[in-house]
């Protein structure tokens, strides 16, 4: 069918929506106009990279990318790293900026005193030795978690590869930095890569896993994930669509961590668990519980706190009712410790 339109007939348009009565509040033509800055001083904090979604050794060496959005040539920034509410770190950026022009701050290594659950904010407190005129984008969180101490137990990598195995590659680092093992590029699409990890001195560890095409095993190049499992086929911690590189640590008999039990005092069941069945959480002692439910490329899908439960088993059905099909990991924090179990809604 011929095209009856020409191209300046055409655009693209953008609208809010009320998905319930379908009333849009607001919409756009696209335009061919170029755009303007609002403000004149104007500095955004745009990616966090090279951060520990898990993490035992207290600390870190995040890169930030940081954009121009105003009128102003953005020649200079402080920007400040805070864990947990605390700023750990300041570091001073120089250079030249045009509008829309992008800079990556390396911090260097970052100490900090580690918890249960952790947040790194990094802000831009101060542009052009200013304050910023449009404060509400100088901020970004990277929320992350202490490590489990795997107490000597096996440690092993599960990989199902997507389309595109050769963009796929990965490092194991002791707690000297060294690289002890590694793999990959690989050739074979959508196969399964399953492996013991060299682990055996104690210590903490760092896994990385890298994704040459930028968009992690899912989803522009078919549906991939990996695992980093410790007893029982219990996973550390899981990764999918992670960008570029994703970080973990995991701690190997660690004095200080939070330790994966041979014989655990909290289980879920029934594990699978459909939506007609009952979730419970069995605590061989009183504790203050809150759980957390995360999907497998770890977006924290659920949290809720518990407050304190008495030994025995409680219904915890309330918190997978949303929940499709699929696989899951929760976080169980019981006073001062924490479980990860895997869970499968069938």
């Amino acid at each position: 069918m011929q095209n009856v339109y020409d191209i300046d007939q055409i655009a693209a348009v953008g609208f809010v929506q009320n998905n319930t009565n379908k009333h849009v509040h607001q919409a756009a033509n696209s335009s061919t106009d170029p755009i303007v800055p609002i403000y004149a001083n104007d500095a955004a904090v745009k990616v966090i990279e090279n951060a520990t979604s898990s993490n035992c050794s207290g600390t870190m060496n995040p890169i930030v990318s940081i954009t121009n959005y105003g009128s102003e040539l953005f020649t200079s920034a402080t920007i400040e790293f805070h864990i947990n509410g605390t700023m750990v770190h300041s570091t001073d950026w120089t250079g030249s900026l045009d509008f829309l022009q992008t800079a990556v701050v390396d911090a260097g290594e970052i100490e900090f005193d580690l918890q249960a659950e952790n947040e790194l904010a990094i802000v831009i407190s101060q542009t052009n030795g200013q304050g910023d005129d449009y404060p509400k984008n100088n901020t970004q969180t990277f929320p992350f978690m202490e490590s489990i101490n795997v107490n000597g137990v096996a440690v092993s990598l599960f990989i199902l590869l997507n389309n595109a195995p050769e963009e796929t590659s990965w490092e194991l680092h002791n707690s000297f930095g060294e690289l002890i093992q590694s793999g990959g590029p690989y050739t074979n699409p959508n196969s399964v890569v399953s492996m013991p990890l060299e682990v055996s001195d104690l210590g903490c560890y760092e896994f990385v896993m890298y994704d040459a095409g930028g968009d992690g095993l899912c989803c522009g190049q078919g549906t991939g994930y990996y695992a980093v499992l410790g007893e029982g086929s219990e996973p550390l911690f899981t990764g999918q669509g992670f960008g570029s590189v994703d970080r973990n640590q995991f701690a190997y008999g660690y004095v200080g961590q939070q330790e994966l039990a041979n014989e655990t005092e909290i289980q879920l069941f029934p594990n699978p668990v459909s939506a007609q069945e009952s979730l419970n959480l069995e605590l061989s002692s009183s504790a203050q519980v809150t759980v957390s439910i995360y999907d497998i490329s770890g977006k924290q899908l659920v949290k809720q706190d518990f407050g304190m439960l008495e030994a025995g088993t409680h219904n915890l059905s309330e918190i997978i009712t949303a929940l499709p099909k699929g696989l899951y990991i929760t976080t169980i924090q019981t006073n001062d410790q924490l479980t990860n179990q895997k869970l499968t809604i069938k």
